[in-house]
């Protein structure tokens, strides 16, 4: 893991500034992260919330520093909210004279040294309506009391920008493999959906057999249907279970993702089809 960066550089190379495809993180997966006061060390950090990760994003096509597990699951549910259009990860607090008045106005001791220590929030989120939502994620265990007063200063920091501000724990996330499994898997599908090349021409054909049939298939499970439409479209084998995901992934087809859905339990009636009408190139879009 390399030396930790000086802030003037971070400065100098525009780290934690830009938006979409141009924003740079202040802190990156390769880069040791500063110890808090929460973790003795950086082989501490990682084991109890799991490696590094650079992990490119559908949302905003560019390669995104997640610093935990828990960051990755929750990049991972963010990357395929259809609402969301922007996800800036590790985003720093630099207005430092705003952030240091805050920790006066609370009476709460700042950290003192040559380098300016700079605050940050592992997401800030921009929604189709232009609003804005700033994210952290902290496991219960490590909610102490100092913890609890840096999170105070970050969400006044926020509110006094304009911006909601929300901690997430463990407590809030699903707590079923399978769900996690699945999710991780919809959106690797639709990472490698991008890159194939499926047209829109199959993926409505697929959408509409499922559509028109799936009252006739009723018994059949998913992977069943999956191999009759190959076989009816004569298309490759596998595609239209790509195409499922896809779909689901995209918020037209509904499942509950608490369950394997490509099980032989999973019936084609179990998906409900949320959209309206005829499927149109901007449904699927990235």
């Amino acid at each position: 893991m390399g030396a930790p960066k000086k802030y003037k550089t971070k400065i100098k190379d525009g780290q934690g500034v830009g938006e979409g495809i141009d924003y740079k993180p202040w802190y990156e997966a390769t880069e040791y992260v500063p110890k808090t006061g929460i973790y003795t060390s950086p082989g501490e950090r990682n084991k109890k919330l799991g490696n590094n990760t650079r992990k490119k994003g559908i949302t905003i096509p560019r390669i995104h520093h997640l610093l935990s597990s828990y960051e990755i699951f929750l990049f991972t549910v963010f990357d395929l909210n259809p609402n969301i259009i922007d996800i800036r990860e590790q985003f720093p607090l630099l207005k430092l004279d705003e952030v240091s008045d805050i920790f006066k106005y609370f009476n709460i001791k700042q950290i003192q040294s040559d380098e300016p220590h700079v605050l940050t929030t592992d997401f800030l989120i921009r929604l189709k309506d232009k609003s804005e939502l700033a994210v952290t994620f902290k496991p219960t265990e490590f909610l102490s009391k100092r913890q609890m007063q840096l999170f105070q200063v970050e969400k006044e920091y926020w509110q006094r920008n304009g911006v909601e501000w929300k901690l997430c724990t463990e407590k809030e996330l699903p707590q079923s493999k399978t769900y996690l499994k699945n999710i991780n898997e919809l959106h690797n599908n639709l990472k490698t959906f991008k890159d194939e090349s499926i047209s829109f021409y199959t993926v409505n054909a697929i959408y509409s057999f499922v559509n028109e049939c799936s009252n006739n298939l009723k018994n059949h499970s998913l992977l069943e249907v999956a191999q009759i439409i190959d076989e009816d479209l004569s298309i490759d084998t596998g595609t239209s279970i790509t195409v499922f995901k896809v779909l689901i992934a995209k918020g037209i087809f509904q499942l509950d993702l608490n369950q394997n859905f490509f099980s032989e339990n999973i019936h084609i009636s179990q998906i409900k089809i949320l959209k309206n009408g005829a499927l149109s190139k901007s449904d699927i879009a990235a």
